[in-house]
């Protein structure tokens, strides 16, 4: 690809996702964000099951004492520069205060957005 010349107008091209609905869709519960050595942003997301405890009050409290971590399993590390990271932010938000609007809406929050 090369840059426009001087006298050249950029031309737009449109993007679209294709194969959207074949990608599959992963739970996360867990997400961790991190720089690597250039500065991109690397994204990772992941599950993590609480152990199954079971027993009297006193037998649940040892066995969670025996418990030394819980593990979280990544489902997805993605990596991004920093403007993407700006873009994601941006649509988070978006979505965030869509869905605040809908929660307001179907009367689960009276207070609206945070």
């Amino acid at each position: 690809m090369s840059d426009p010349k001087p006298n050249e107008e950029p031309v737009a091209v449109p993007i679209s996702w294709v194969g959207l609905d074949e990608a599959p869709i992963a739970f996360s519960n867990q997400a961790m964000a991190q720089l690597d050595d250039r500065g991109d942003v690397i994204l990772t997301f992941g599950v993590a099951s609480p152990p199954v405890i079971f027993g009297t009050d006193a037998e649940r409290m040892e066995q969670m004492r025996a418990v030394p971590f819980i593990a979280v399993r990544p489902v997805a590390r993605v990596a991004m520069g920093r403007n993407r990271l700006v873009d994601l932010i941006r649509a988070l938000q978006e979505t965030q205060a869509n869905l605040e609007k809908l929660a307001v809406a179907e009367g689960k929050r009276e207070d609206g957005p945070r």
